[in-house]
């Protein structure tokens, strides 16, 4: 499980971990489908973000709040997708189930 920084800077924190989701997905062994279509999802949200990041609406503290809520989504999905890498099937085949929900 990989460890973050504290959410201070933003829209770098939401980014590298948008970039950790999007190579982690075509890792998945398990329910690399979905795992997949998560990362699609991401990749739109970065490249709001990337969009987001040439303007000053960034340093708004309206803006900060929601991306601090983006980062824990961004974590939770990131610990998601590896989870689908590093379990074993059995363990895959007791909550699968549970993990295709949480990707959805």
């Amino acid at each position: 499980m990989a460890t973050f920084a504290p959410a201070s800077s933003g829209v770098l924190d939401a980014s590298g971990l948008i970039t950790m989701i999007i190579s982690s997905a075509p890792n998945s062994m398990k329910h690399p489908r979905n795992c997949a279509q998560l990362a699609e999802h991401v990749k739109v949200v970065g490249n709001l973000l990337e969009k987001l990041k040439s303007t000053d609406l960034v340093t708004l503290p309206v803006v900060k709040e929601p991306l601090a809520g983006l980062e824990e989504v961004l974590k939770k999905a990131l610990d998601l997708v590896e989870s689908c890498q590093e379990k074993s099937c059995l363990y895959m085949l007791a909550i699968g189930w549970s993990a295709v929900y949480q990707l959805r």
